[in-house]
């Protein structure tokens, strides 16, 4: 049993609980989105291939799984898009031009909900032309525009990606 002394522990001990609890196959678990878990009703929604079944969870992996998604998973989650950002920063100095370095640049500053930076990422995928991400990147522009409350201009963004992807 992994000791429940750090986030990374926190993690294990629900993982190793919901694993024993659900009798789930690790390949089902990993196929898992934090939205298949319903803690009203204490029960996971496995959906394997063209099947879906509801586990229950029981009272242990419950409770391990609710402190985990509580407590550590924000903590875990934030630090791995901090190094995304860190790498893809990186990425950038190194290579100015590296569209996807930008492209995901730009998602990891809306994971942190910074908008602006985010904003200008995308403007620079756009202005590098790379036929491999401009409708996205107008699309994630557009998104990034609506969630400041500029509706304008996630419009225009929108109708941008829906052009440059007609015109392929």
């Amino acid at each position: 049993q992994p000791k429940d002394v750090d986030l990374k522990g926190t993690r294990d001990k629900a993982m190793l609980e919901f694993a024993y609890a659900t009798g789930m196959k690790v390949t089902e678990i990993i196929d898992l989105n934090i939205e298949d878990v319903n803690f009203t009703e204490d029960t996971v929604t496995c959906n394997s291939g063209k099947k879906s079944r509801v586990i229950p969870l029981g009272t242990l992996a419950e409770k391990a799984l609710r402190e985990y998604v509580e407590e550590a998973r924000p903590v875990l989650v934030k630090n791995e898009n901090t190094k995304a950002i860190n790498y893809y920063q990186k990425s950038i100095i190194v290579n100015p031009d590296y569209t996807d370095g930008w492209f995901n640049l730009g998602l990891g500053y809306i994971n942190e909900n910074n908008l602006i930076e985010a904003q200008k990422s995308f403007e620079r995928v756009i202005s590098l032309d790379s036929d491999y991400n401009v409708g996205y990147a107008y699309y994630a522009l557009g998104r990034t525009f609506e969630h400041q409350g500029k509706t304008a201009e996630a419009i225009k963004n929108y109708k941008l990606f829906i052009k440059h992807n007609n015109d392929k």
